[in-house]
């Protein structure tokens, strides 16, 4: 176990701002729930720390029940044995990086419901006996969240209080998935991936997020068919990619996104036949990029697009007519598009 400091220091907290203790019996988010037991935290452990054995977790949380707040990051990984996360159970708040990862024993996170905030990324990986999340349900606030690899893992509840994250969301190879209904509140990302979840077969849960400030990566979920549940975004600060889902036949979702920050890549999504639901899909800041659609034969979603700032590249959509894309570049060149193209390998006519 690394620390920059000795043992906790004692400190009074004043409220958080929020007014929403964990404790608070008139709170949403402790109703009815029996392990939301802390109030504000009476101690403070600063540093950053690295518990890797059982005994660094005994001589790293405080006793009689304490409830206390780490100033620093917290990564808990690689302990055998570890069940469960009891001897966690005061932690309130974390105000960095708290990464759960590579415990192979670890089922449950329950313990941790008297936790509100992580400033910093909460990361979930490698944790292959843990099926829930049941546990963060009182987390209103977090920098990022990772949950990434988890074997056993079926649904992303315990996330539903969740609104704004101002870093990324990132869920990833986790074989289970079956929906993302636990970040049914998110509102506001910095970016999102989804990526790896081979039976995932919606994104309708994501209905309320209206804001993407970076980047959106929707990469190799094998039983995604479409995009609903991304209807409310209308643009995204960088670049949006659409890629290896073999089973997405629609971009349906994607319906009221106007403006791409950066550039917008479709590539290798075999089943899917044309471009609807990109319709108001106006300006691309840098480039486009529709490459490896095997199936893809009309562009016809791309009626609105006349902004494009550097470069087209469509190349090998073998499924795709010449005279498609020269009605897109045409159009581009009428509204003033100045950079370079790149068109191989499409369908011969």
């Amino acid at each position: 176990m690394k620390c920059s400091m000795s043992r906790p220091t004692l400190l009074l907290l004043a409220a958080l701002s929020t007014g929403l203790g964990c404790g608070d019996e008139n709170s949403p988010l402790a109703a009815g729930n029996s392990l939301a037991t802390c109030g504000e935290p009476t101690s403070i452990i600063e540093g950053d720390f690295y518990i890797r054995s059982m005994a660094d977790l005994r001589g790293f949380a405080p006793t009689d029940s304490e409830c206390f707040r780490v100033e620093g990051n917290l990564h808990i990984l690689t302990i055998d044995g570890l069940r469960d996360l009891a001897l966690l159970a005061g932690l309130t708040e974390v105000s960095g990086r708290l990464s759960i990862g590579m415990n192979p024993d670890l089922k449950s996170l329950a313990a941790l419901g008297s936790r509100r905030r992580v400033d910093g990324p909460l990361s979930l990986f490698n944790n292959p006996s843990l099926a829930s999340l049941e546990g963060l349900h009182n987390v209103v606030h977090v920098g990022g969240v990772g949950v990434g690899s988890n074997e056993r893992l079926t649904s992303l509840e315990g996330l539903q209080n969740v609104v704004h994250v101002g870093g990324g969301v990132s869920v990833s190879h986790n074989e289970r998935l079956l929906d993302l209904a636990g970040l049914r509140n998110l509102s506001t990302v910095g970016w999102l991936g989804v990526s790896g979840n081979p039976k995932l077969t919606t994104l309708a849960d994501l209905k309320r997020l209206s804001s993407v400030a970076d980047g959106l990566g929707i990469l190799s979920n094998e039983a995604l068919v479409d995009l609903d549940g991304l209807q409310r975004i209308t643009e995204t600060g960088n670049t949006v990619t659409i890629a290896g889902n073999p089973a997405l036949r629609s971009l349906t979702g994607l319906d009221a996104l106007i403006r791409v920050g950066g550039s917008f890549v479709l590539r290798e999504n075999a089943s899917l036949n044309d471009l609807h639901g990109l319709e108001s899909l106006a300006r691309v800041d840098w480039a486009l990029a529709i490459m490896d659609n095997p199936s893809l034969s009309r562009l016809n979603g791309l009626n609105s697009l006349v902004e494009i700032r550097h470069s087209v590249m469509i190349r090998n959509n073998t499924s795709l007519p010449q005279a498609e894309i020269d009605g897109l570049t045409e159009r581009l060149v009428l509204a003033g598009f100045s950079g370079t193209t790149e068109v191989v390998g499409n369908l011969a006519e």
